[in-house]
């Protein structure tokens, strides 16, 4: 099954149930070496989507479209080799991935697929309410001084449209049914991520 799908690309807005999801995939026998053990973020890409976003924000400020923003030379070096070093089959997740999919394409590209958990907004609002999450990180830099809900609602819409713009192959699924697959084999540790 792994070398039919090949790499993954584990895509959502934060708090969409995109940790649990690449923690499954990890142990089903994709790679996350990389992974960040509270977040399960690819370490790497970790630390080049901050720059992708802070250009966008640069370009908004200056009056111009978040994707009018194009990276250097070196910045998209540094982004294939965040890739190429991965060992396969690899899946990555980054939640900033909603606001940077295009710019990985030329180096994500043809050797993954892009699994996009989806979750109710009014569900990934409570869980960013009940654990501070809008405090403690800057996750909706970029898009201006909105409140949380409005926030919230444009990284949706912005996964959406990226999601529909990805060229190659995809797959949604939505956050109730990988609940639901928790709960089958362990009901008390699926009633917590309601």
């Amino acid at each position: 099954m792994i070398d039919a799908i090949g790499n993954i690309v584990v895509f959502g807005v934060s708090h969409s149930g995109t940790t649990i999801l690449t923690r499954m995939l990890g142990e089903m026998g994709w790679r996350t070496d990389r992974a960040s053990a509270n977040h399960a973020e690819d370490s790497v890409v970790a630390g080049i989507d901050p720059i992708l976003v802070r250009g966008q924000a640069q370009a908004v400020s200056e009056g111009r479209e978040p994707l009018s923003y194009e990276p250097s030379a070196e910045m998209v070096d540094r982004m294939h080799d965040a890739i190429s070093t991965l060992a396969e089959p690899w899946c990555i997740k980054n939640p900033r991935f909603v606001q940077t999919l295009r710019y990985w394409w030329p180096v994500l590209g043809k050797s993954s697929t892009l699994l996009w958990i989806r979750r109710p907004m009014r569900d990934m609002l409570g869980s960013w309410r009940r654990r501070g999450a809008a405090e403690k990180r800057n996750i909706l830099a970029g898009l201006g001084e909105r409140r949380l809900e409005e926030g919230l609602e444009a990284l949706f819409r912005l996964a959406e449209e990226q999601y529909a713009w990805w060229p190659g192959r995809k797959a949604a699924l939505d956050y109730e049914r990988l609940v639901a697959a928790v709960r089958l084999f362990n009901p008390d540790r699926g009633a917590r991520y309601r």
